[in-house]
């Protein structure tokens, strides 16, 4: 995994060494890289393999807020109002903003189809007929929200441009429903996955940070993604500065992992998380290294399956491996061990596009620990002769590495110098 947060295929030879009998041969690094030039959420340095994380596997997009009775959702806002983020005068004022259902005869009646349609002197009367009519709730099956109304057109404007009709044909109060603002906008073709999830983005966004409470940013980015988001990485990074705010009034921990030690879990699909020093480990994984500095990077050599031939390189800093404590649901708790890949520019996202986070999924050959000092040192073998370490110059061929290279030999090993 790319550690620095820039370049994906940046090089990474200054903490990485192949060390190799002169016999055998490397293939060249790969120059694919992820499609998301904005994403922060588990980098990669390229497109991922593997089958599609746990996240998807039967468990659908979404966490536990679709199943939270009025009861719970009473209890998160009476915590927050107690942590001083906002008080019962403020939501009371916001939600009468939000119940008022301003300027929606207006904006009709001095749209150009309705004047086009009822006459200039007539439209306001129409409208404001029509609107009386209504009963003031969101007309979208299943939601029935008196919140942030809006008008909107049975049958879309497009439509009638399909059928050869002038777009003004649309304005008319019969092919007009109150709709809230969330289900008006995710009929939009720019917003092909609205809806996918529970809450609408931007109560999503606060839900989980305030709820579920991720210690990093990088972990805060995985759970929008497991929730359905699918908007561009800036989206979190704004929302993720709230965590910033209130740990400056020591209402949120953000994780010090330049301070903290971890230990390090490793799960039956290959999946490696970590814990704090002093917590539990959770149920069903081993403990594979204790009190591990935040500082270290985590390096390890994998195959896509046993039958593979060529090895894969990986690294990535201790910081970005995902926590296991949080409260997921029904989720397994290592089932933030996954990397999000962004949709290429220029196209229309269709799905959501998760995979696991080496070495989940993956058949793990060897792996090793390093300090910000230290370099990674993979030892390469043929049948014919034994592991060759080389150190010595002009005893063996050396070349740097990117991460995620191909290295195809008859066995390997990593270690650390």
């Amino acid at each position: 995994m790319n550690t620095s947060g820039n370049d994906p295929n940046e090089d990474a030879g200054e903490h990485v060494r192949i060390v190799e009998p002169a016999e055998t041969v490397i293939d060249e690094p790969s120059s694919a890289t992820a499609d998301d030039d904005n994403s922060q959420v588990a980098p990669a340095a390229s497109a991922p393999t593997g089958s599609t994380g746990a996240a998807l596997r039967g468990l659908g997009f979404g966490l536990q807020d679709r199943d939270w009775t009025d009861e719970r959702w009473r209890g998160l806002l009476d915590r927050v109002i107690d942590q001083g983020l906002f008080t019962w005068r403020e939501v009371v004022w916001l939600a009468l903003g939000h119940v008022n259902p301003s300027q929606v005869g207006t904006s009709l009646a001095s749209s150009e189809g309705f004047k086009r349609n009822y006459g200039k002197g007539n439209t306001m009367a129409v409208v404001m007929e029509w609107f009386y009519e209504q009963n003031g709730r969101c007309a979208e099956a299943g939601c029935g929200t008196r919140l942030e109304l809006q008008a909107d057109h049975v049958k879309p404007r497009e439509d009638f441009k399909k059928e050869g009709k002038a777009k003004h044909e649309a304005d008319t109060k019969e092919n007009m429903v109150l709709r809230c603002r969330r289900h008006n906008v995710i009929k939009r073709p720019s917003h092909a996955l609205g809806g996918t999830t529970f809450l609408t983005l931007e109560a999503a966004l606060m839900w989980i940070l305030l709820e579920i409470q991720p210690r990093t940013r990088v972990d805060y980015g995985r759970l929008c993604r497991i929730y359905g988001m699918s908007m561009s990485d800036i989206r979190i990074d704004e929302a993720w500065a709230m965590a910033g705010w209130l740990a400056a009034e020591r209402c949120y921990q953000i994780e010090d992992n330049e301070r903290g030690t971890y230990r390090l879990l490793k799960w039956p699909d290959g999946a490696i998380t970590r814990v704090r020093a002093r917590e539990a480990a959770p149920v069903g994984c081993d403990v594979i290294r204790e009190r591990v500095p935040g500082t270290s990077f985590v390096g390890f050599i994998t195959l896509g399956d046993p039958d593979a031939t060529d090895y894969t390189f990986r690294q990535m800093s201790v910081a970005e491996i995902p926590f296991s404590t949080y409260d997921l649901g029904n989720r397994p708790a290592n089932d933030l061990a996954i990397q999000y890949v962004a949709p290429k520019k220029g196209q229309r996202a269709t799905s959501q596009r998760l995979f696991p986070l080496a070495p989940r999924d993956h058949h793990l050959v060897d792996w090793a620990l390093r300090a910000e000092s230290e370099l990674f040192v993979i030892e390469a073998a043929t049948a014919a002769r034994g592991f060759d370490r080389g150190f010595e110059a002009g005893e063996s061929k050396r070349r740097k590495l990117r991460d995620g290279a191909k290295i195809a030999k008859d066995s390997v090993r990593l270690d650390v110098v």
